[in-house]
């Protein structure tokens, strides 16, 4: 069953999933076109703690080794000020090669242009309004 799921996402999207971990946060996915892609809940409010979580659930994924990164927030979701921080410099981007956003609402458009701005990541970051942009974009890093 689960090989035939496999073989239809692949059907639908070039990749299949390689292994998963699911937090009460974020749904991590090790795709077989080398994305690391998080969807996170609607209305979530992020703060430092889940961070960390899924950074060390980044690294347990990818054995440790940096990825391309394709993050997808849920609606409404929210990511305090320790959290940004800690995702754009340091410990919070160690597996990261380069990461793209899905943004589709004006509240998370203005979090980006702050976030681009004022936390100035260290690694490559971009927002996108589409999934196919966003894979794109990161390909180019692999």
């Amino acid at each position: 069953m689960v090989k035939e799921l496999n073989e239809k996402i692949k059907e639908k999207n070039n990749y299949t999933i390689i292994k998963e971990i699911v937090l009460p946060h974020s749904h991590l996915k090790l795709r077989s076109d080398g994305i690391v892609q998080i969807n996170y809940p609607d209305h979530f409010d992020f703060t430092l703690k889940e961070s960390i979580e899924s950074v060390n659930a980044i690294g347990e994924i990818t054995n440790g080794v940096p990825h391309i990164i394709l993050k997808i927030p849920g609606k409404y979701t929210s990511v305090d000020h320790d959290c940004r921080d800690h995702v754009a410099k340091g410990d919070g981007a160690r597996y990261s090669i380069a990461e793209a956003f899905i943004i589709e609402s004006l509240a998370h458009k203005m979090v980006a242009n702050v976030y681009i701005k004022i936390y100035k990541p260290q690694k490559p970051t971009h927002f996108f309004s589409d999934i196919p942009s966003a894979e794109t974009w990161l390909k180019t890093f692999l």
